[in-house]
């Protein structure tokens, strides 16, 4: 059996064990709830009909009503995660797809040679610069969608992340702000809407935030007036050429990886990081693709 064939077989395993296992949690959250439902249409009528207090009623109905946005936040969050197991899948194997298709056209590229001295040193540095945050995985990439710009943007695996946990503290968020303020009718004061925030939901969507600002790589090469953006702004004339440059990292969860760096090289020596992640193939397609588009050399460490 081909490798491809023994990949769908065992994805559609797990597909279907997954289904099988979260199929009974939906039914029952369903039936739960339809439950409650008929338990406060009992609840509302034996109060029409004189055979419970209102106070009784009043606090019945608040336990059921509670119970049911229970039902409703846990199913929507349930629902969040496997689309966005699926949506990761779906990713990750488009992903593998591509890097299968660029593999051979990747290793026909030749890179450039660096600038030497009289000595035959390279003039270039080729230490790693950056120290921000890396990943052991296909996390940024280059957009050439538009002609006079290159983006910077981070992968599916970045955007999935923060949307995924934004949408989950907006989730928990709004359930119970409905429970604290429409099931149980408190009043809305500044102080109990912080509460609300930091205790719920408001955390995560603090998170999601975080990463999208600090964590997810941004950055513009504006052809259109020829300059790079980024934390700082560099006029393309004055940029000699790219450069990749692998490093380890080791860190005390996922222990000693590979990653790369793509830097642009100043005329003056100086270098700034472009980005970097931990797939080659990826950086390396990425990187060539920049090196045509502004017709500049590219280097690698040896």
């Amino acid at each position: 059996m081909k490798k491809k064939n023994i990949t769908l077989l065992f994805g559609g395993i797990f597909l279907l064990i997954v289904f099988t296992q979260v199929s009974p949690t939906f039914l029952n959250f369903f039936k739960m709830f339809g439950n409650n439902q008929t338990k406060l249409n009992e609840n509302k009528a034996a109060y029409e009909l004189g055979e419970i207090s209102e106070s009784t009623y009043n606090t019945v109905s608040v336990a059921l009503g509670s119970a049911n946005i229970n039902f409703m936040q846990y199913g929507i969050m349930i629902g969040i995660f496997i689309l966005t197991g699926i949506a990761y899948l779906l990713a990750y194997f488009y992903t593998k797809k591509k890097k299968k298709r660029l593999q051979n056209k990747i290793q026909q590229f030749q890179f450039d040679h660096p600038p030497l001295d009289y000595h035959h040193n390279n003039l270039i540095d080729f230490t790693p610069i950056s120290s921000g945050t890396t990943s052991n995985s296909y996390t940024a990439k280059l957009d050439f969608k538009k002609s006079n710009y290159v983006f910077v943007r981070g992968t599916y695996l970045i955007k999935f992340m923060y949307v995924a946990m934004f949408i989950l503290g907006l989730n928990s968020l709004i359930f119970s702000y409905y429970k604290h303020y429409v099931v149980r009718g408190n009043p809305i004061t500044i102080g109990s809407i912080f509460s609300e925030f930091f205790t719920s939901g408001g955390i995560f969507m603090i998170i999601a935030v975080a990463i999208f600002l600090f964590i997810n790589p941004t950055g513009i090469f504006d052809l259109k007036n020829q300059r790079f953006i980024s934390l700082n702004t560099v006029n393309l004339s004055e940029i000699q050429g790219l450069q990749i440059v692998p490093k380890l990292v080791s860190t005390r969860k996922s222990g000693m990886y590979k990653c790369y760096e793509l830097n642009i090289v100043l005329n003056n020596g100086e270098r700034a990081n472009v980005m970097q992640h931990g797939d080659e193939i990826m950086m390396l397609h990425d990187a060539f693709k920049l090196k045509n588009k502004l017709n500049l050399p590219l280097w690698k460490a040896e």
